[in-house]
């Protein structure tokens, strides 16, 4: 539900409208309607160009996702980031974790075709070995971000699940692992899923999320990337598909 209302306005035109609402509202409102009549002017162009429709739901969660994110970046935008050993690494290929450690790699892809997305994680032990793989692939809105929150959220059910500690995960989105990091609430779909995974990682003990770079993360990524093929499946070491064993195997030499 959005708070923007013409129900009130005898107003004739979209700038006279805009114009009383200026004059009555503070920034938060106004910032909601700007982000309203995107998401509408994006709907409607989706339309057009992709003869796909939003329904007014659509449009109203597209604004609060946008919004709630555009107002993270916003309290963030003259604060440092500080990126220590616990959020980013420097080193460009994947690296055993150490003894007596787990070390799970996530990624999330989109699919704009299909408007669908999907999730891929791949746990391993200190001595590189596969402990499991998995993938998920679903239909519905989504963006690059919401499927990587939705990676780490995955991952993080699937150690509580199997009463794992000691775990490091490691993500290529520095937003989703700042978005952890902060103490903000941010009133979107990504925002709710941020908050399940910080319910998540309190339940846990010794459980770290980090960011890592893209070359660091190869096997999540081909995960993701091959959900289309291997939805919603499971993989030991021994049935891992040719494609991701190649990289498995790459990563430790």
């Amino acid at each position: 539900m959005s708070a923007v209302s013409l129900s009130s306005s005898n107003c004739t035109s979209f700038f006279d409208w805009f114009a009383e609402n200026w004059s009555r509202h503070g920034g938060d409102y106004i910032a909601e309607i700007l982000m309203v009549s995107w998401s509408i002017w994006k709907a409607r162009n989706n339309l057009i160009w992709n003869n796909r429709v939003s329904s007014a739901a659509d449009v109203v969660s597209t604004t609060h996702q946008s919004l709630g994110q555009w107002l993270s970046a916003q309290s963030l935008r003259f604060e440092p980031i500080f990126l220590n050993s616990n959020c980013t690494s420097s080193c460009n290929s994947w690296s055993k974790p150490a003894e007596g450690m787990t070390k799970i790699n996530v990624d999330g892809a989109t699919f704009d075709a299909t408007n669908s997305f999907s999730t891929g994680f791949i746990a391993r032990d200190s001595n590189g070995a596969v402990i499991l793989a998995s993938s998920t692939y679903s239909y519905g809105f989504s963006n690059a971000p919401f499927a990587e929150i939705i990676s780490i959220k995955e991952a993080l059910s699937w150690i509580k699940d199997s009463q794992l500690t000691n775990v490091v995960i490691e993500t290529d989105s520095l937003t989703a692992v700042q978005a952890l990091q902060s103490q903000i609430d941010m009133p979107s779909m990504f925002g709710i899923v941020v908050k399940d995974c910080k319910v998540l990682l309190s339940s846990l003990f010794n459980v770290t999320v980090s960011h890592v770079k893209r070359s660091a993360n190869k096997a999540a990524y081909c995960l993701a990337r091959g959900s289309c093929y291997w939805s919603d499946r499971s993989f030991s070491e021994s049935t891992l598909p040719s494609t991701l064993k190649s990289i498995v195997i790459a990563d430790l030499n």
